[in-house]
């Protein structure tokens, strides 16, 4: 009795081997064994002539002429079906003791006394192969990586983990090789056709489309080819929400890639960076722990995902030193990139992708949360508890765009607007303390992951940020200096001696908390606000919209003035830092308020 295959819908010409019988469906005077694969008999006799349209029929193959000719002879003996190949993504603990032949790529080769470990990629996943010999380095000398094999294979279980062992390898001829290959590179991208709607309608997120598809087909292609993906994010809510979207998507297509929750340690880790942009220091960190796993555990390079970072000239020196090392680097940030040419900025010269709303006519109000929650889905269409998290990164940055307004509608169907608003509090306080600490279960927990404890959890935080708002709120009204400017109001307060060292509110908070308070007694008046949080090295910026201010307009006239002074930072147009030499502030800040009172009304 033949032994007969069944093929996928989606297989191609790459899939058939010579000489092999097939099930297919006679139409429109052809077999077809696909959607992609359609074949002639080669001879047209009665019994053709017979066959009516859409007749159920067996075929062996007797020629393939690519890229897309395929010759067929008509069987009529009887038949069982042979198991279907599975795609590796596809391997489960019910293939273990079964063989099957595949078509693949040669990813990696590694010796380890007498083993030979082959890793091997179809497009969906890496399959670990192994080959015991007395001198391994021997076994397939006409075999590299990057070549395309036909694999016979065992599947089996080691510790757990699924694997296979080698049965034989055969290195494909050029031409088949060449099919074999562009099937594979089509496998290991985005499907286009699978991309869900934005969570929004907006017309920003559609023309970032394309920049979102790109970060989403490095994201996968990373995740498929077993690299390592580490996420730097700036330590606030915003950062922390854009994160966790992008963890909560990972998470799970990690643990499906490499069948055990474990490779969670060895293939992801999250960092928070006090600093709103790539640091040289978190940068360090990054790959050193990367080369030591590669050194103890033979990983690949990794691909860094920069969340509410990396868009600045800031962030150059950070990403040109892992890129050095071969690492992947993916930026989705909401902060003013500088100069845009020709839809470029300085930092995409060293960046594998670059999202951002400002490249599409956007601004900062659609904030990195919102934007990393909209990659995720890009990246994983079916992850979970993500729809209310741009909404409290919107809150947390206080965007006022239209999009905020619909992702708040959106959030409403899961938590009261208020409770929103506590959250975001609640995570900045928590983000402070954390400093550089992952602190994965609490993070979650908070934004939502168990909601028990994330009522605890705030009604705790709440109670400690509520207390100490309300003494500096008490400071503020007394040490703060207001001074009317035409239509503005200028608010200046000394951060540096409001509050305790080492201790939440940070100096921005404490800015933000008095650009708040005078907006609300002043901004219904028609006044514009502008409010500086000034210390020793630094100036922080809170500036109302109906302001017609340019926190990097200021920067560089400062630069151009005063190149002894060591000014950088950046921000947004309206809210951001400026830091310098403190030998310089008092000149410094007479160059500041020149420029706010030449402002025009």
């Amino acid at each position: 009795m033949l032994k007969v295959y069944s093929l996928s819908k989606n297989a191609s010409i790459a899939d058939l081997r010579l000489g092999e019988k097939y099930l297919g469906r006679f139409t429109k005077g052809a077999v077809a064994l696909s959607d992609n694969i359609r074949g002639t008999i080669e001879k047209s006799g009665k019994e053709k002539q017979e066959l009516k349209e859409g007749t159920e029929v067996v075929v062996k193959v007797t020629k393939i002429i690519l890229p897309n000719q395929v010759e067929l002879e008509l069987l009529t003996d009887k038949f069982t079906l042979a198991k279907e190949t599975p795609s590796f993504d596809a391997i489960s603990a019910n293939h273990v003791g079964q063989k099957f032949s595949f078509f693949c790529k040669i990813d990696k080769v590694f010796h380890v006394q007498n083993l030979a470990i082959f890793n091997l990629f179809d497009g969906t996943a890496i399959l670990s192969a192994k080959k015991f010999s007395r001198d391994s380095k021997m076994l397939y000398p006409n075999i590299s990586e990057g070549d395309a094999v036909m694999a016979n294979l065992l599947i089996v279980e080691n510790k757990g983990i699924l694997e296979a062992e080698i049965i034989e390898l055969e290195k494909l001829s050029e031409k088949k090789a060449e099919d074999v290959l562009k099937k594979i590179e089509k496998a290991s991208g985005v499907n286009i056709s699978e991309v869900p709607h934005f969570l929004i309608e907006s017309e920003l997120l559609n023309r970032m489309e394309k920049m979102l598809l790109t970060a989403a087909a490095l994201i996968k292609r990373a995740l498929i080819e077993s690299k390592p993906i580490i996420i730097r994010h700036h330590a606030d809510c915003d950062g922390y929400t854009g994160a966790i979207a992008i963890e909560r998507a990972l998470l799970p297509l990690i643990i499906k890639q490499h069948k055990k929750d474990i490779a969670i340690r060895l293939y992801y880790k999250r960092s928070p960076s006090r600093a709103p942009f790539y640091e040289y220091s978190d940068a360090l960190r990054d790959i050193s722990f990367n080369l030591s796993d590669i050194e103890r555990f033979a990983v690949k390079e990794p691909l860094i995902l920069l969340i509410d970072c990396g868009s600045t000239f800031e962030d150059i020196q950070a990403i040109r030193h892992v890129k050095i090392y071969g690492a992947q680097v993916v930026v989705v940030d909401h902060h003013i990139p500088g100069e845009i040419i020709e839809g470029k900025s300085a930092v995409d010269e060293f960046i594998d992708a670059h999202v951002n709303p400002y490249f599409a006519g956007g601004d900062a109000n659609l904030t990195a949360g919102m934007i990393a929650a909209e990659l995720a889905r890009f990246v994983n269409k079916d992850v979970k508890n993500i729809d209310f998290l741009p909404a409290i990164s919107g809150i947390s940055d206080k965007s006022s765009s239209a999009e905020f307004k619909k992702y708040c509608n959106l959030a409403e169907k899961s938590f009261a607007f208020d409770y929103l608003k506590e959250i975001a509090e609640c995570v900045d306080f928590n983000a402070y303390y954390m400093g550089s600490i992952e602190g994965r279960n609490i993070v979650n927990d908070l934004l939502g992951q168990d909601l028990e404890k994330q009522k605890k959890l705030i009604e705790i935080i709440k109670q400690e940020v509520d207390e100490r708002k309300k003494e500096i709120l008490k400071a503020i009204e007394k040490f703060a200096e207001k001074e009317q400017l035409n239509k503005k109001i200028l608010v200046k307060l000394n951060v540096a001696d409001i509050g305790f060292r080492g201790e939440a509110p940070l100096p921005g908070k404490i800015t933000g908390m008095t650009h708040d308070l005078f907006l609300s007694k002043h901004l219904a008046e028609g006044f514009g606000i502008i409010t500086l949080g000034i210390s020793s090295d630094y100036v922080v910026f809170r500036v109302s919209s109906n302001v017609n201010f340019s926190l990097i307009n200021l920067m560089a006239q400062l630069k151009k003035k005063m190149p002894y002074a060591g000014i950088h930072g950046g921000g947004h147009e309206h809210a951001g830092t400026i830091k310098f030499f403190p030998i310089v502030k008092k000149e410094l800040l007479e160059e500041i308020y020149s420029y706010i009172k030449n402002l025009k009304d």
